[in-house]
């Protein structure tokens, strides 16, 4: 953005640009922020960002050193536990294969739903149930980790039961939200697991997470 507006601008007004819009698709950001900091061209800002983006996330132990270590491990042990896994976003295909890799040595998801394979993106529930679809499973039987409020309102307007797992830029949103009961609200990461195996249990769910890390997946 430093490099394209064409008055000087603060960073931390563009990451408070972007909390605004945070969950929506990559495409849908980089309007919204080339609009309000007056870039008019909104192809070379995303050129520019996939830049960075790529030169960032080219170190996988830097991405793995983001602090995301214990969703990282639920979601090893759920592919240990051999339960569907499924990836929604509003990224990009290319952005979400870079990322995908960067996180685990061995692809753990059965289906990838990117911005790229929906016409209508978060809040909307079409990414969920595309990606339910894929899983040849009905949304009722499907469990959704979000950390934006749009992600968990696309989840529960699919049908879906969420837990909210927000990190450092999403966090806020959950101050005054409603959609979802706060124990459904995961802030501290170490205890996502536990609070997964409530949830199964809570639906009546027979199935139980253990803490492994067996077989391909460790």
């Amino acid at each position: 953005m430093q490099k394209l507006a064409p008055s000087p601008i603060d960073a931390e007004a563009v990451v408070q640009a972007y909390l605004d819009v945070v969950g929506q698709s990559s495409s849908y950001v980089v309007e919204a922020i080339a609009r309000k900091f007056d870039v008019a061209d909104h192809e070379q800002l995303t050129l520019t960002r996939n830049d960075a983006y790529q030169e960032m996330i080219a170190d996988a132990d830097r991405v793995r050193s983001l602090g995301i270590h214990p969703t990282i491990e639920v979601v090893l042990w759920a592919k240990s536990a051999r339960l569907k896994l499924g990836l929604g976003t509003s990224s990009d295909r290319p952005t979400t294969l870079m990322i995908v890799p960067a996180l685990f040595e061995v692809d753990p998801f059965d289906v990838i739903v990117t911005a790229d394979d929906v016409t209508h993106h978060k809040p909307h529930p079409e990414t969920y149930l595309v990606a339910a679809q894929g899983l040849a499973l009905d949304p009722s039987a499907c469990l959704v980790l979000e950390d934006t409020i749009v992600g968990v309102e696309a989840a529960l307007a699919a049908g879906m039961r969420c837990l909210a797992v927000p990190n450092e830029f999403t966090l806020s949103q959950y101050e005054d939200q409603t959609l979802l009961p706060e124990h459904h609200i995961v802030r501290d990461r170490s205890r996502l697991l536990g609070r997964i195996n409530d949830v199964l249990a809570e639906s009546g769910s027979p199935i139980t997470i253990p803490e492994s890390h067996g077989g391909e997946y460790s």
